[in-house]
């Protein structure tokens, strides 16, 4: 059975619930409130973040199970850890 990796630019899961609705382009911050990057894409199962770093851009995959809430008048997802 094949892993689903489709991209979409809302939550992936049209059952999930309001605060965990998350689109490509959002500030993505950790449980202690520091920026860990931008939503590059929203898969079922993850996040592709991008960090800026100081030479260049590190990309991150971040479990959904890690989002704690987002925000959509922020555009902003919240971690459950640093």
């Amino acid at each position: 059975m094949e892993a689903q990796s489709t991209t979409t630019q809302d939550s992936s899961d049209p059952q999930a619930p309001a605060h965990l609705t998350i689109r490509e382009g959002w500030e993505v911050y950790t449980a202690s409130g520091h920026k860990l990057g931008i939503v590059a894409e929203v898969y079922v199962d993850r996040l592709l973040v991008h960090k800026s770093q100081l030479f260049g851009k590190k990309e991150l995959q971040v479990p959904r199970t890690s989002v704690q809430r987002s925000d959509t008048t922020k555009k902003r997802v919240y971690l459950d850890r640093d």
